[in-house]
């Protein structure tokens, strides 16, 4: 039997029933805490669902918190959740037992659901979304928080805006980690350095705007190399127009061509309505020498493998050592290249010179675009391979690894997949010496330090 329905139309009723037709109510989308372990909180029973509501919500031991964890190891103000631009975000409070997301030491981060956060080692949450009725003023559209709320001078903090290798994608198959191209943002003492310009680096302005308005800002830009992907978004980079800002861009000696030249050209009418005499910030353009300084940070480059060249960056404060390799087919330095190339698991026979560049480090942020079955059909087009990155490591023995450039088709499930197949390889051959391994993803905020945590 066939269900029939009726539909009128406003349109069709007359003046009277229309106007008494009462207003949808609005809704919204917000986000949600859930305990998972017995431990979570005490005083919450298991699947209560805590909304996170447009003020800052504490978590911590403290009783006025506005989420209470039970045990009383626990710091007074562990962390915060807020939310900000249609996102949650969680920030730990710079806490010694740490906040993990999926397993990863975070010093904040963007939420999406079915991630679990975990507030030292017991105190295990699952992040989540519901829709419920909401006023006019609650769904007002909010600015976009700055990474962090807060945070120590001497912290070294490493913050990931884009992570996506070739081109920026979306679809709610990669929200966790997001489809943005790489932009990536360092900040120790009161300096600022930012290492390319791809998409991601249009939401950092926006943060940047909510956080420092119209305040002059001195900061440096580092380019692994020139292109598309890596420099897209510098002509719609804000600070980059703000009469009083110092902008300090720099590439490494040996790059294919003049970085200034070529931001130029970016600019010129052909490709782009403004000029780059609009930009009204000052500028400087400089390659970086071997053991090049500011403000006590150090800063190495070793060119490595890709089309038309790249430039790894090993950056080193008191605190602790950041080596950032993108765009890299380091299996072309092997000596025994061919027979990697036939078969992916072989040791490779790295250099010295580019072990010991990539040695003693407390994180390393290193191009994993490809499985090894995309790479046997992709090989030479400049991005390593899982197996790749598992040999380097077993070499170099870095404090963690985040594994970024994720391929343009790659959906959240294949990146968590090759997450996973780096982190047990490694767990396999170097046992409790394993580093962490975690996919960089967008609005993740790590902290860079020494001594290394402990292995998980």
């Amino acid at each position: 039997m066939t269900k029939q329905t009726s539909r009128t139309t406003s349109a069709s009723l007359p003046d009277r029933s229309r106007s008494a037709v009462a207003p949808a109510p609005s809704i919204q989308q917000v986000g949600v805490l859930v305990p998972v372990s017995d431990t979570a909180a005490s005083a919450i029973s298991p699947a209560t669902e805590i909304p996170i509501d447009a003020a800052p919500t504490v978590i911590g031991h403290d009783p006025s918190n506005g989420i209470r964890l039970g045990d009383s190891h626990h710091p007074r103000k562990h962390a915060l959740l807020y939310p900000g631009h249609g996102h949650c975000y969680v920030e730990d409070g710079g806490t010694v037992a740490g906040t993990f997301l999926n397993d990863t030491r975070v010093r904040a981060c963007r939420l999406v659901a079915g991630d679990h956060i975990r507030f030292g080692d017991d105190s295990l949450w699952r992040f989540g979304t519901r829709w419920c009725a909401a006023d006019e003023k609650s769904i007002e559209p909010r600015g976009l928080p700055p990474m962090l709320q807060s945070r120590s001078r001497d912290e070294f903090l490493v913050t990931f805006w884009g992570c996506r290798g070739s081109m920026p994608m979306s679809g709610p198959h990669m929200n966790a980690i997001g489809g943005q191209s790489t932009s990536i943002e360092i900040r120790y003492n009161d300096r600022i350095v930012l290492i390319d310009a791809g998409t991601g680096l249009f939401r950092l302005s926006q943060s940047w705007r909510e956080e420092f308005g119209k305040a002059p800002l001195d900061f440096h830009l580092f380019f692994t190399h020139l292109h598309w992907d890596h420099i897209q978004t510098f002509p719609f980079f804000a600070q980059a127009y703000q009469s009083g800002n110092r902008l300090r861009i720099h590439g490494a000696t040996g790059m294919a061509a003049p970085i200034e030249t070529s931001l130029r050209q970016l600019m010129q009418q052909h490709n782009f309505p403004v000029g780059m005499d609009a930009m009204k910030a000052t500028f400087s353009f400089d390659e970086i020498s071997p053991g090049w300084s500011v403000d006590g940070l150090v800063v190495d480059t070793f060119p490595v493998p890709h089309p038309g060249g790249s430039m790894a960056y090993r950056i080193q404060a008191p605190t602790g050592t950041f080596l950032f390799a993108t765009d890299c087919e380091l299996d072309h330095l092997a000596a025994n290249r061919d027979a990697v190339e036939a078969d992916q698991k072989l040791p490779r026979e790295y250099p010295d010179e580019m072990l010991r560049f990539f040695r003693d480090v407390d994180l390393l942020v290193v191009d994993c675009q490809y499985s090894d079955e995309q790479y046997a059909a992709r090989c030479g087009w400049g991005h390593n391979s899982v197996s790749s990155v598992i040999e380097l490591c077993r070499q170099t023995r870095p404090g963690s690894v985040g594994l970024t450039h994720h391929d343009p088709l790659a959906d959240d499930l294949q990146v968590a997949k090759n997450v996973e197949t780096v982190r047990a390889a490694l767990l396999s051959c170097l046992g409790e010496k394993s580093p962490s391994v975690f996919a960089a993803r967008e609005e993740m905020t790590v902290c860079v330090s020494r001594p290394r945590e402990t292995r998980r």
